[in-house]
């Protein structure tokens, strides 16, 4: 698997002036035109659509023209409402997302925006003929893959309400939707300049809402935009933002040109490569120029599972803990590339300050490698292509290396072996990079351990427990989460089939027999169909299908919340004893504190999608330290006629997309005070093994 480096990857920037959108009354400018210049690859492709294309250098101007329905704050990755008015609404089910467009926003030719644009760049964006190379973001609205596949001429998903309504339903609920929406590789164009464009779209025409709008575009020099007069829908903080300059100008220039035209003072921005930061940080001429801007990727160091040493997990373990990374990051990359201390990087929902750093300690990776069997150490080579960072960063990792009996080779090759060792799964251990296109976990964590990066990545890591047992769920809706054509005994075998987890008829006959008989289904109801069943036989059938693979972890989302009460008794008691039969974690996720209650070990209540106190259930339930919880268990009722004291919540729930800043809940907090709003709370134990996320406990 691999090992995360001291790195986290950042955008680094040589700029004259931060210059842009800003609110609509700015500060007095000096006569004459403010054109920012920018030198970089722009142009290479032919084309600025980003449709077609997956690089920045066309993603970039893009986004000046196009925008998409949710903005994205730079630096913070904070999601804004940019085209629409407010945060989507949200399906109870999870599937289904109502927008409603800011009225009156134009697109650059004077058009008003409308739904039947959005809906026209949705069904453009999965049309074969397109080529999109993007669809991978967001093709789990319902009726995308039958676009791609050419079965379908439109979104299933897509429904156009009025003229600046519509909704999109997926096939599965994803908690990222809605920041896969505010991709800057999504963004919205009108159907009638597009399709007028053809051919010439991207080229000589690009039209959208965005604060720029092109003039001119010549591959070969440069893209030149204008500001856009009626741009009026961004707002930040109250404060409407506009473009603060006359113009921007794209030129294609190669690195060595770029950098010679900004200290001639041509040009005002360029990209910046790691040894050129370090230069101009150290030339006091240029060091207030130099920009840093965070990335959502990381760098890490990659050991192959399925060759010598690195198949033993103690030697891995040992790799582990031979990384100076402090010291990396400190000396090589002057704290330009920050120290890392978590798998995901900082901007990615998940993502937790306060876990340690990682741990260099020379002595206990040679006591590792005794234990793996390797006492005299081990050699192994670390593969990159020519003489750059990498290059420089496996020469101080030998030293380190060196120092806990590990012998680390450098083999220096040319791009193309380098490409075909790697996706041959040829590698022995390699230095790489990999970030999601937008802040999401599941992107992130896929393309790190899914069994099929093994051989392009040369990580030979294949563990289908992970990939298609690790986690099972048991839906709220008995009746929308079982397929009304297929019968019990089909539902219960089909991810037995999708796994091969067994392989024979007989022996799948059996296990779903078996599984019937655990969960209280008479074997009769083997060719029945969902709608012959009430509820609670119908919730039983989707525990039998949840076990069917056996599973380590299953998640019942809100499983009793539609049965009635007598039922959900039966229910939770069942869930109950195949906890114990087949020792499973559940994650029981629920509204109804009574339920919670009787079936948890330990409890976490959350609020705005954060946990605010964590603990085991006799601690929470009798001792409640964060107001929130106390809330919540003040309004259960109480048979003993002790009503207590109710603590009233006032005011509406924020949105969980946007939540408020300091501590989420101070909006509504009854013991609020001033530092609530300003500082949040950090997780925190304070009694053994009792955590609380408050300031004020």
């Amino acid at each position: 698997m691999k090992r995360f480096l001291a790195v986290l990857l950042v955008s680094l920037m040589l700029i004259s002036a931060l210059v842009g959108c800003t609110p609509s009354t700015p500060e007095p400018q000096p006569s004459g035109d403010k054109i920012m210049r920018l030198g970089g690859d722009y142009g290479t492709d032919g084309h600025i659509d980003a449709m077609k294309s997956t690089y920045p250098r066309v993603a970039t101007p893009y986004s000046f023209i196009c925008e998409p329905l949710i903005g994205q704050r730079p630096f913070t990755y904070e999601m804004y409402p940019l085209l629409v008015k407010d945060f989507p609404t949200v399906s109870e089910d999870g599937l289904t997302y109502t927008f409603e467009l800011k009225e009156g926003i134009l697109f650059h030719d004077g058009v008003e925006l409308t739904s039947e644009d959005v809906e026209y760049t949705f069904n453009t964006f999965f049309n074969p003929a397109t080529n999109c190379l993007n669809t991978w973001m967001i093709d789990f609205i319902l009726g995308a893959k039958e676009m791609m596949d050419g079965k379908a001429d439109s979104l299933a998903g897509f429904k156009v309400i009025d003229k600046y309504k519509f909704s999109i339903t997926l096939e599965s609920p994803y908690a990222a939707f809605v920041h896969a929406l505010a991709n800057e590789y999504l963004g919205i164009v009108p159907k009638h300049a597009r399709e007028a464009a053809g051919d010439r779209w991207g080229i000589d025409t690009l039209v959208g809402t965005g604060p720029f709008i092109l003039e001119s575009f010549d591959p070969e020099t440069k893209i030149v935009m204008k500001p856009n007069p009626n741009y009026n829908h961004n707002v930040y903080n109250g404060r409407t933002l506009k473009p603060n300059v006359d113009g921007f100008e794209f030129y294609n220039m190669d690195e060595n040109t770029r950098y010679l035209e900004f200290e001639a003072g041509n040009i005002d921005y360029c990209g910046l490569g790691l040894t050129m930061a370090q230069q101009y940080l150290s030339n006091p001429d240029f060091a207030d120029n130099v920009k840093i801007q965070n990335s959502l990727s990381q760098v890490f160091f990659v050991m192959n599972n399925g060759k010598k040493p690195f198949d033993n997990p103690k030697v891995r373990e040992a790799v582990a803990y031979a990384f100076d990374n402090d010291k990396i990051s400190r000396e090589f990359f002057k704290g330009l590339w920050p120290a890392v201390n978590t798998i995901l990087p900082e901007g990615v929902p998940g993502y937790d300050p306060n876990l340690p750093g990682f741990e260099y300690n020379p002595e206990k990776a040679k006591a590792l490698l005794a234990e793996a069997g390797y006492p005299d150490g081990i050699e192994f080579e670390m593969t990159c292509v020519g003489t750059g960072t990498f290059y420089q960063v496996y020469q101080i990792m030998q030293q380190d290396f060196a120092a806990c009996n590990m012998t680390a080779k450098i083999d220096q090759v040319e791009s193309g072996v380098w490409f075909d060792k790697r996706t041959t799964g040829n590698v022995q251990s390699f230095l790489g990079d990999w970030g999601p296109s937008f802040p999401n976990a599941d992107t992130f964590m896929y393309g790190f351990f899914h069994s099929s990066a093994a051989d392009f990545l040369s990580t030979g890591h294949r563990n289908p427990e992970f990939d298609r047992k690790v986690m099972q769920i048991i839906f709220q809706d008995p009746y929308a989460s079982l397929d009304p054509r297929m019968t019990v005994g089909e539902i219960i075998a089909e991810p037995i089939r999708i796994q091969r987890t067994l392989t024979s008829e007989k022996e799948i006959l059996l296990r779903v027999l078996e599984l019937m008989d655990e969960c209280g289904l008479e074997r009769s109801y083997f060719n029945r169909y969902p709608h012959e069943f009430s509820g609670g036989q119908r919730q039983r059938i989707g525990i039998a299908r949840a076990l069917s693979v056996n599973p380590k972890l299953i998640v019942c989302d809100e499983p009793v919340s539609a049965l009635d009460v007598s039922i959900q008794a039966q229910i939770i008691n069942l869930l109950r004893r195949i906890q114990e039969h087949y020792e499973l974690s559940l994650v029981f996720v629920s509204h109804d504190l009574a339920v919670v209650h009787h079936i948890s070990d330990r409890v976490a209540v959350m609020y705005l999608g954060k946990i605010v106190e964590l603990g085991d259930k006799k601690d929470v339930y009798r001792n409640p330290l964060h107001p929130y919880t106390k809330a919540l268990l003040s309004s259960v009722p109480k048979i003993s006629g002790d009503k207590g004291e109710r603590i009233r919540l006032e005011g509406d729930m924020p949105s969980p997309v946007n939540p408020p800043s300091g501590c989420a809940f101070h909006t509504r907090c009854p013991v609020c005070q001033k530092r609530c709003g300003e500082e949040e709370p950090k997780l925190r134990e304070v009694e053994p093994g009792h955590w609380v996320s408050c300031l004020l406990v």
